[in-house]
């Protein structure tokens, strides 16, 4: 029997790390073929090409800002549509952009699959609800959505029948077994309304109220608005920790391996507010899938995996870190890289691929084929 083929369509590759290794698992039950905007990074590593699994970038550099971008972007829409329509294709999914209304237009909209992300999490309420409003205009012609949390279904005003919940998984970045010993902290990820300075703040207490501890060291690795990198640095300066706490800004997925191999802590901190409380905390998931305990905002997503053999649950401010950190540090020693690991087996790509994934894209196809 031939393989059902899937394409999808991302306008700019974001964390390919994260995309590429789920659907190179997803390869295994389909064909699959990417068709790229634009690299985010010139030096992301892309994977080869390979049989059942094809990359197609479309263009160089990147789009251009403000009017122009969006002009950009409408050309690359029409663009990847013309490209698929001479492809043999079953699925067709778009992830979630701001040219959606495109493909319904251009391309088959049985075929279509919606794949929605988080909603706004702009601090300003005007401009989460103008692109809350614009991403669920962008939705019309779609007959089916992927969304990662049941919360979505409701935020997008999307219809229940023709939503799937699935998660896509992570894999591991670290397999290295953890030494439980002085702690080693680690924060990856956006910087940009994650208030990581409040982290740094929480820690100089940790260390003024508890001399005895032994903290080596605590890497930051990511990047974000200028105003929140520099309020990590004015706390770097501020506590004095400049011994301790390093921020590294962004690395390559090659780069960061070595800090996660050596980290015992993993830091998921993420404002605990109406806009971010629902969403989905890949970190957290990474940390665990790497054998890291992790200290964690009490966020309605972090609540559902992390427990007493795994990590704490903190608020979003520098005192309850402080006193997450208290709670790790006499844990630390009992803490076990196997249980942490197995605690988040349900969190992997191969996991969520066979057992959730794979069947809503096969009840799609049978539904289309069927009409």
């Amino acid at each position: 029997m031939d393989r059902k083929k899937i394409i999808f369509i991302k306008e700019i590759m974001t964390q390919p790390r994260y995309h590429f290794d789920r659907t190179i698992e997803l390869a295994k039950y389909y064909d699959v073929e990417w068709i790229i905007g634009w690299k985010l990074r010139e030096d992301d590593i892309y994977p080869e090409s390979q049989e059942g699994h094809i990359i197609h970038i479309l263009n160089t550099g990147k789009p251009r800002k403000k009017l122009l971008g969006v002009w950009d972007q409408f050309k690359f829409a029409v663009k990847a549509s013309r490209y698929i329509r001479n492809k043999k294709s079953d699925l067709i999914i778009v992830h979630s952009n701001r040219m959606n209304f495109v493909f319904p237009v251009l391309l088959d909209s049985n075929k279509l699959v919606m794949m929605t992300f988080t909603p706004a999490v702009n601090v300003s309420k005007i401009k989460r609800f103008f692109w809350d409003h614009y991403e669920k205009f962008g939705f019309t012609g779609y007959k089916h959505f992927l969304v990662d949390l049941e919360t979505k279904i409701d935020a997008f005003g999307l219809n229940r029948k023709k939503s799937y919940i699935v998660h896509w998984g992570l894999n591991p970045i670290s397999t290295k077994p953890k030494q439980f010993d002085s702690v080693r902290m680690i924060y990856i990820g956006t910087l940009s309304g994650r208030n990581i300075h409040q982290t740094i703040y929480g820690l100089r207490e940790f260390i003024n109220t508890n001399p005895e501890s032994q903290v080596e060291s605590y890497d930051i690795i990511g990047t974000g608005q200028e105003k929140y990198i520099q309020l990590i640095e004015k706390a770097i300066r501020e506590t004095g920790l400049s011994e301790i706490v390093k921020y590294h800004g962004y690395l390559s997925d090659e780069d960061i391996v070595q800090y996660f191999d050596t980290a015992n802590l993993g830091i998921a901190y993420v404002p605990i507010t109406e806009y971010y409380t629902n969403c989905a905390v890949t970190k957290t998931s990474e940390y665990l899938l790497s054998g890291i305990p992790v200290i964690a905002t009490a966020t309605n997503w972090n609540k559902k995996i992390i427990n007493d053999s795994n990590g704490v649950l903190i608020q979003d401010n520098a005192h309850s870190f402080c006193t997450g950190l208290e709670l790790i540090a006499k844990r630390l020693p009992s803490y076990s890289f196997d249980i942490i690991m197995k605690s988040a087996e349900k969190e992997s790509i191969s996991y969520n691929i066979k057992n959730e994934l794979v069947p809503a894209l096969n009840q799609i196809i049978d539904e289309i084929e069927t009409k």
